[in-house]
């Protein structure tokens, strides 16, 4: 298959459906414990942040995510990249168990299975229409009831997607 064009789509429910044009090989590797090293997104595409959420906050509820929680990753981005205009517009709640048990998050969207893929979320081609998106009308899908770079003008300047990654249960080192 033509792996240059690897997609999937989702559904009004928020579920992945199936990898179009992927290729499956086998690999092993090595994975390393990287905590306590010095990544930077400059030089290393991510970073990894100790920034404990409130034990109170329902992550599997759309409206505390959106009314909460996106703030505060706006605040954690905007700590990690100064003088950056900062906006959180979506979310996936990705549990194995809860996919597997058709678990939906309060506000009606399923929980998603883990990727189980290394994957980038956007390309050269889609990163620029998903900027433009943001500043459009909300989508069936989109997190929130108005665009989230509503008033931003994002013409001609540079921009970057950051990811926000957190489990929902403890981490346990082994």
């Amino acid at each position: 298959p033509d792996v240059t064009a690897v997609s999937t789509r989702r559904d009004g429910a928020g579920s992945d459906g199936e990898l179009e044009g992927a290729a499956w090989s086998p690999t092993t590797v090595r994975i390393l414990d990287g905590r306590g090293r010095p990544w930077s997104l400059e030089k290393n595409g991510f970073r990894l942040v100790e920034a404990p959420i409130d034990a109170d906050l329902d992550l599997y509820d759309d409206a505390a995510v959106t009314g909460r929680y996106y703030g505060m990753c706006e605040a954690l981005v905007a700590e990690q990249c100064p003088g950056a205009t900062v906006r959180a517009f979506d979310h996936n709640v990705r549990c194995e168990e809860g996919k597997a048990s058709g678990r939906k998050l309060k506000g009606g969207s399923n929980v998603q299975a883990p990727a189980g893929i290394v994957h980038g979320d956007y390309t050269a081609a889609s990163a620029p229409r998903r900027l433009a998106q943001l500043s459009e009308a909300p989508k069936t899908n989109d997190a929130l009831n108005k665009p989230p770079l509503d008033g931003v003008d994002a013409t001609g300047r540079r921009f970057a997607f950051v990811n926000v990654w957190r489990p929902i249960s403890e981490v346990k080192s082994t």
